[in-house]
Parts: structure tokens; C-alpha cells; sequence
């Protein structure tokens, strides 16, 4: 069962978190973990989402 499952990691600061600080980071845990790597586009467009989510919530 342990070979169907993916980790994924998503990080929100993009700027902080380079890719090779990342790796190294996930390798602590586990070489299978898997990097957002290349998703700059796909975070920015979570954290719109987070603000658009955190914004509602307050009014």
C-alpha cells in the first residue's frame, strides 16, 4: 500500500523556498516525498485563493 501513496509538499513562499533547500529538507523525511518544483503559477494561484477565502471570512 505504501507504494500508492504520494506525498506532496505545497510551499507559499516561493521566494524562501528554493528548490534545492526543499529537496534537502524532504530528503530529512523521505526521498519519495514529492517537490512542488516548477508550480510557481499554480502556488500563486493558491494563495489568491487563500486571500480571496480569508477576506470572505471576515465580512
Amino acid at each position: 500500500m505504501a507504494d500508492q501513496v504520494k506525498f506532496v509538499f505545497v510551499i507559499t513562499d516561493a521566494e524562501r523556498d528554493l528548490p534545492e533547500v526543499l529537496r534537502r529538507w524532504l530528503d530529512l523525511f523521505d526521498r519519495r516525498f514529492v517537490d512542488p518544483a516548477g508550480a510557481e503559477q499554480a502556488m500563486r494561484e493558491v494563495r489568491r485563493q487563500e486571500r480571496d477565502r480569508q477576506a470572505a471570512a471576515t465580512q
